[in-house]
């Protein structure tokens, strides 16, 4: 596989349909679905901002994640599209099946889903991290009081116990979620 759809830098990756397919998304606002036997691209996606009217300035995606029982795709929009968008994987075209925007001003940097699919951590850059109910985007809990710079890097440990979080900085914070 060695192709260039995207027209601005590529920030992140997903496996999804048991690793078959993968998803790119960039700086371009572009979500990219290719099947991994090829390299053939199956769903070419743009996200638009509906603040927006020019479609040629489409808001950054800068996070990815992937939810496999119910083959859901999850886009995290930067500092122009600060929403969380849930994606439906199956069908032909996957289509928007809910938004959770971003009721704050920071630019929304990273996320990762709890290994039991329940929650879904998030984390921006004025250095806090949120984790929020999957089902319908309630706030579970709220950690306001770690990062003094913009958070870069989340993961939520295989137990779904901890989050841990890496900043600007070169700092990492371990969350307790208990």
């Amino acid at each position: 596989m060695n192709q260039k759809l995207h027209t601005k830098a590529v920030t992140c990756l997903q496996l999804v349909q048991s690793d078959t397919q993968l998803v790119s998304a960039g700086l371009d606002g572009q979500i990219i679905l290719w099947t991994l036997t090829g390299g053939i691209p199956l769903s070419k996606l743009r996200i638009i901002n509906t603040a927006q009217m020019d479609s040629s300035s489409a808001p950054s995606i800068v996070s990815l994640a992937y939810h496999p029982q119910r083959n859901v795709l999850i886009s995290c929009g930067g500092k122009d599209e600060r929403r969380l968008t849930f994606w439906d994987l199956n069908q032909t075209q996957p289509k928007v099946i809910k938004v959770i925007q971003a009721t704050y001003e920071g630019e929304l940097c990273s996320m990762s889903l709890r290994n039991d699919n329940q929650g879904l951590a998030v984390a921006d850059d004025s250095g806090e991290v949120k984790l929020f109910n999957y089902e319908d985007g309630r706030l579970l809990k709220l950690s306001n009081n770690g990062h003094a710079a913009s958070v870069t890097a989340l993961q939520v440990s295989p137990d779904n116990k901890l989050i841990v979080s890496g900043d600007a900085t070169g700092g990492l914070i371990l969350w307790d979620l208990q």
